[in-house]
């Protein structure tokens, strides 16, 4: 049956030709419409689009995958439907190839195809961020020595005083400024992490001067003529307006009380500072500004007896939140003298010129770091991509027109999360052929660099789309709104459209509300199904109640935690679903602003029995496996550490009683570590323990003398293949050590001592708190909102709302703010003390009003992930009291900018906006006082939910399980992948060449060559090396015979070619003095190169994998029955393919080995020898080969670099299938 559309949806769809904007609010479907018109472009009759010509981006790979599967499946369905159409054949057959992916992949691969327009080495890869900030660390504390240095003075002050490089010293000076009375600790993270916001601007840090040239104007003129004054001006202005707005209505609603002109001068008083307030921001000076703020003098209101009206009342609230706002404004923006401000401004631009220059120096020197290791970051994409698009004046170069034409259509989806370089860069790419799809109330990636305002723009801008109105010569861009919502239920549209209506009132500017973005509820529910949107506020326990559990010494249980899991029970035990069925725990989310309160709802629900799934970042840190494994690792490391050692060895792996490690030691007093007194237990033949102690020193010198030549990532595998740990091998413990080990080997030689360095610093910092979820099929969802945009659920329960906003991000000692500029305090050498600048309080402001616009997205992400029920919570903090909060809460009013903004937590935006929100509400408010009794689960509690199985035998918790023994144990040690040129027919028998697979020596080796990486790893071998070893060499002529143009070397020689690549970047100059100039020329001479500059194609370092059987590489299969069916992933590269004008399809594989008198004097002996040596290598290419081009090849061959010619060789594919 087809599915219908709604108008809005058919809308999106249909209009082409121009640029669209769809405004997609939640639920509404945008990835059906998105792949829809994708479709319908693909199967138009009369202009069917081809998908190679089409665009289609996004911001995650689950995203990506999730359009592309859809797009795949779809075109199935449209080409079995019509199987002889042969255009939807071949958009089939394109799929693979089809240009869907996210925005940083697109990126990437622009990059890669334009790396030598760009100075790049065409095999650059990405680093990961460990390696990055590693790198970035070490290199901004190099360049600010530097500087301290080059900004010294000379003096007469003896240079060996320890202050002698600080007298004087500009540099000094500014990072004063950002330290003040501090220690150095962290000051080369906040400038590097200072350094990165830039990349997500066009202007780079060209943003500083910029920021520089407008305070020093203002210095010159006004304060309030620069972007912070300006800010401040907005800022005053906005309260100014809200107030006289807010005496307006006292005024109106006092209108024929008899207590009018007793209050009316006090009121009118108010409303004339205000608006002379708001006239000095709008169209004064500063000084102006400052003498009203500073001269506000508000006597005391006249008393009345007896009842007040509720005017009055508010009145009194609006009169003290004057009083106190004006404070504030003294304090922030009006503390400082029209010559302090001055001095102020002028001391800003030095540091904004200053940091310029320490970042430009830190730029150079990190980009020439990262040509060196052949590397680039993620923040590198967009910046050298638009270096591609883009002249230095802006217009398009010939590389942007040329990829605009490659596409007819280019769609983004989430462009409410794009920053100012990438909406610059589609621009560039895309101009009127842009599909942009997104919800600006769903941008709450702030903290990654994404500006919702950039597609508030686009919906000013651009008309609304009216089907009635359209004719056919309109071919402008539209924005079309799909309000509809299939998600949420009739209660959960009305009380999210309340809140959010109201809230986003005070977003003109970032969001622009408009009447279209209230959502309209698309789903059907079945009659008596709908519930309630329930917001329950927990009043704070009496003094009496904390005094009495001090007292006693209990802890007092969080009262809206303890309220939630009792709910959660009753709903398991007594509700269902629209649809009939029971709820069960997966269809329920407890979603929270941040993962700190997490632990307390899960600890609430366990008490009741009801299983919960949390992110497992922390929690796996504090596992007893990762301790313990910690625990090893240390002791491998140094085990004269007596703590992590004993601690090891009490646990079942360690295998000693604590009575053990006692008489342990108290038989060696003279030993001063515990590890020399298991020395000495293992050699007293007295001793009880002897053969246990003896068993573990040897076991752990075995696995210290392999930590000392492997890097940390392969002793962790060969150290997990050990059956101490190999049982845990596939836990996520293990794998998150293992997985950490490789992204940090490639800094430089990692060894253990240095891992673990770095792994405690990713556990101080907190990196490792992931959202990785405990994996449970049937549990309570506790995740963050971030977390759980573009998913639903049943059952939301939005906790926590009652938390006061963080201020966490102004504590920054350097701030910056695009509109504002950058601010720090400013040291006082008098003082010692870092002070508050008026630029400090602009940009603080500006960030937090940015921040608390988010917050009310984030809102909306939340209350829209609910299908059925939804429940908002939130605890009183202190001693504060259900009815005051509700009074602040009712002076807030539907667009009043600094109230809504200037509200504490989220629960008084929600009761503003039930009780504000115009109109009658539906909704209550549910106070829950300290002594109300909440129910509470039994010691034994566990809810029983209905249809559940009873458990079974194999889920029911079982001692500790016995060991298995595995026949194969020592195949653990071979990689699921392995590069070509590792593999051997009998590589199975040298890993297990002991009796049933037992270790040996050799057998170990091998194991390690394996795992060995097939490239040399040019910044490991050549640190700090003279003499370059033949692998290095080798290194060297591939990557020559990679980059090279065979023409020009041809034309022009060896030398000048080197040069070329050189110069262009793509040699790094050791590379270049290592190749081997004589045997480069005989390769130009060569047969080859004639042939190379004849073929009709040249493939060079063709990419493949596949999949081989393991009982290929025995010479022994009987010993390996039953491993038919297992595989190992074979990864290569083969250097050079050529393909002939008579269709011959050519492989060659380049060799430097060097050779025997024997091999040089007899082709026989040679050819035999590399077949012996190769043979395997070459017979993966050429199976290879089979799947890349269909057919087997017809020349095998290998480039000897020391004989130059080429060497034939015959190989046996059929072992491997």
């Amino acid at each position: 049956m087809a599915r219908t559309w709604t108008a809005s949806q058919e809308d999106a769809m249909r209009l082409r030709g121009r640029l669209l904007v769809v405004s997609a609010a939640a639920g509404s479907g945008k990835t059906s419409v998105l792949t829809e018109r994708i479709i319908r472009m693909l199967t138009d009759p009369e202009h069917p689009a081809e998908l190679s010509r089409l665009l289609i981006v996004t911001f995650t790979r689950a995203a990506a995958a999730e359009l592309k599967s859809r797009i795949a499946k779809a075109l199935g369905d449209a080409l079995a439907a019509d199987p002889e159409n042969s255009h939807l054949s071949r958009q089939v057959l394109s799929l693979g190839s089809a240009h869907i992916s996210t925005i940083d992949a697109f990126f990437g691969e622009e990059v890669r195809a334009g790396f030598a327009q760009l100075g790049l080495p065409p095999a650059f890869r990405l680093a990961d961020e460990a390696e990055l900030d590693e790198m970035a660390l070490s290199i901004m504390e190099d360049t600010v020595s530097k500087l301290y240095d080059r900004f010294t003075e000379d003096h007469t002050q003896d240079p060996s005083h320890p202050f002698a490089r600080l007298a004087g010293n500009r540099f000094a000076a500014v990072m004063d400024h950002l330290l003040g009375n501090r220690r150095n600790d962290g000051l080369t993270e906040r400038l590097w992490r200072f350094y990165r916001r830039f990349s997500n601007y066009p202007e780079g840090i060209s943003l500083l001067l910029a920021n520089a040239e407008d305070l020093r104007q203002a210095a010159e003129t006004d304060f309030f003529a620069s972007n912070a004054g300006k800010n401040v001006c907005k800022t005053v202005a906005t309260f100014c307006a809200d107030t006289l707005r807010g005496l307006d209505a006292v005024l109106h609603d006092l209108a024929g009380n008899d207590l009018l002109p007793k209050f009316e001068g006090c009121i009118h008083s108010d409303a004339d500072f205000c608006l002379a307030l708001l006239r000095a921001c709008t169209n004064g000076t500063y000084h102006e500004a400052r003498t009203l703020v500073t001269n506000l003098q508000t006597g005391r209101l006249p008393a009345v007896r007896g009842e007040k009206p509720a005017a009055l009342e508010t009145y009194k609230a609006l009169r003290d939140n004057l009083k106190e706002a004006v404070k504030d404004l003294r304090a922030d923006f009006f503390a400082w003298s029209e010559e302090d401000i001055r001095h102020q401004l002028l001391l800003h631009a030095d540091a904004c010129e200053m940091l310029h220059t320490l970042f430009s120096d830190f730029g150079e020197a990190l980009d020439a770091e990262k040509r060196t290791r052949g590397i680039l970051s993620f923040d590198d994409m967009p910046v050298l991509l638009r270096r591609l698009l883009e002249n230095a004046d802006g217009s398009p170069t010939p590389y942007a027109r040329s990829l605009s034409d490659r596409y007819d259509a280019v769609f983004i989806d989430e462009y409410q999360d794009v920053n100012p370089i990438q909406d610059r860069i589609f621009t560039d790419i895309g101009g009127e052929k842009r599909f942009m799809v997104g919800d600006i109330k769903q941008s709450i990636y702030g903290f990654r660099g994404g500006e919702p305002s950039i597609f508030a723009a686009y919906r000013r801008a651009l008309p609304l789309y009216d089907s009635e109105k359209e004719t056919e010569t309109d071919t402008g861009g539209v924005c079309v709104f799909m309000s509809e919502n299939f998600r949420c239920s009739q209660p959960v549209i009305d009380y999210a459209n309340r809140v959010c209506a109201f809230l986003f009132s005070a977003c003109e500017d970032s969001v622009g509300y408009r009447p279209q973005d209230d959502l309209v509820c698309g789903k059907q529910s079945p009659e008596g199904s709908l519930q309630p949107v329930r917001t329950l506020l927990f009043e704070p326990y009496t003094e009496e109640q904390k005094q009495a559990a001090e007292e006693s010494g209990t802890e007092l249980p969080s009262r809206e935690a303890q309220w939630i899991a009792a709910e959660v029970a009753r709903l398991l035990r007594e509700e269902r679903l629209e649809d009939g069925s029971p709820i069960r725990p997966r269809d329920i989310a407890i979603l929270t602003r941040t993962a700190a309160p997490m632990q307390v709802f899960a600890d609430a629900l366990a008490a009741w029995g009801i299983p919960a799934a949390l992110p497992a970042g922390d929690d796996l840190l504090a596992s007893p496996l990762m301790t313990d494994t910690l625990n090893l690792l240390r002791t491998v490391d140094n085990p004269y550490r007596d703590l992590p050692l004993s601690e090891y060895l009490l646990t079942p792996a360690g295998g000693f009683s604590l009575e053990e490690l006692g008489d342990i030691r108290a038989a060696a007093p003279d030993r001063r570590a515990l590890y020399d007194a298991m020395y000495a237990a293992a050699e007293s033949d007295a001793h009880p323990c002897r053969e246990k102690a003896a068993a573990f020193v040897a076991w752990l010198e075995h696995y210290r003398t392999l930590a000392a030549v492997q890097p940390a990532d392969r002793f962790l595998r060969l150290l997990f293949s050990d059956p101490r740990l190999s049982p845990h091998a596939a836990s996520p413990e293990l794998r998150t050590l293992y997985d950490r080990a490789r992204s940090y080997q490639s800094l430089s030689w990692c060894g253990l001592y240095g891992f673990l360095a770095y792994f405690t610093r990713l556990c101080d910092s907190g990196e490792l708190s992931a959202g990785v979820f405990k994996k449970s099929e049937d549990a309570v969802t506790l995740m963050t909102v971030h977390k759980s945009k573009g998913l639903e659920f049943p059952v939301v329960i939005l906790a926590g709302c009652g938390s006061q906003f963080s201020r966490k991000s102004f504590s920054e000692p350097l701030l910056f703010h695009k509109s504002v500029g950058c601010a720090s305090a400013l040291f006082n050498p008098e003082t010692g003390e870092n002070e508050p600048t008026v630029l400090l309080s602009a940009v603080t402001e500006a960030i937090r009003e940015e921040e608390r616009e988010e917050e009310i997205r984030n809102l909306y992400v939340a209350l829209t992930r609910a299908r059925e029920r939804l429940y908002v919570t939130g605890n009183l903090i202190g001693r504060a009291k259900a009815e005051n909060l509700m009074k602040t809460a009712s002076l807030i009013r539907h667009g009043a900018r600094s109230s809504i903004l200037g509200a504490g937590s989220r629960m008084v935006w929600i009761l503003a906006a039930l009780q504000n929100g115009g109109g009658d509400c539906p909704f209550g408010v549910q106070v829950v006082p300290p002594d109300e009794a909440i129910p509470q689960a039994e010691p034994t509690a566990k809810v029983a939910l209905e249809n559940t199985p009873a458990e079974t035998a194999e889920e029911a918790p079982t001692a500790e399980a016995a060991p298995v023994s595995y026949r194969f144990a020592a195949l653990q040690r071979v990689p699921t992948k392995a590069a070509a040129s590792k593999l051997s027919p009998d590589l199975l028998d040298r890993i297990t060449d002991g009796e049933d697979g037992e270790d040996s020596p050799e057998a170990l080796a091998a194991a390690i060559d394996l795992m060995q990486s097939q490239a040399t790893d040019f910044d490991t071998l050549l640190r700090d090396r003279k003499k370059a070893a033949p692998t290095e060499v080798g290194t060297a002529m591939h990557a020559f015979a990679e980059a090279c143009d065979f023409r020009l070397w041809k034309e022009h020689g060896t030398e000048a070619e080197i040069e070329r690549l050189s110069r262009a970047n793509i040699l790094h100059e050791r590379t270049a003095a290592l190749l081997d100039r004589p045997r480069l020329e005989r390769f130009r001479d060569s047969a080859l190169m004639e042939d190379i500059l004849r073929a009709k194609e040249v493939l060079r370092e063709q990419k493949f994998g596949l999949n081989l059987p393991l009982t290929a590489l025995t010479r022994h299969p009987e010993r390996f029955a039953g491993l038919e069916r297992e595989t190992v992933f074979v990864q290569g590269s083969i250097d050079l393919i050529l393909i002939m004008p008579d269709g011959t399809l050519r492989l060659y594989d380049y060799k430097t080995d060097r050779l025997t008198d024997a091999e040089c004097a007899d082709p026989a002996i040679l050819s035999r020898d590399l077949s012996l040596r190769h043979g395997n290598q070459l017979a993966c290419y050429a199976l290879a080969a089979r799947g890349l081009f269909g057919r087997d090849p017809d020349l095998l061959g290998i480039y000897s670099f020391p004989l130059g010619t080429v060497i034939p060789l015959t190989v046996d594919m059929h072992r491997f299938g």
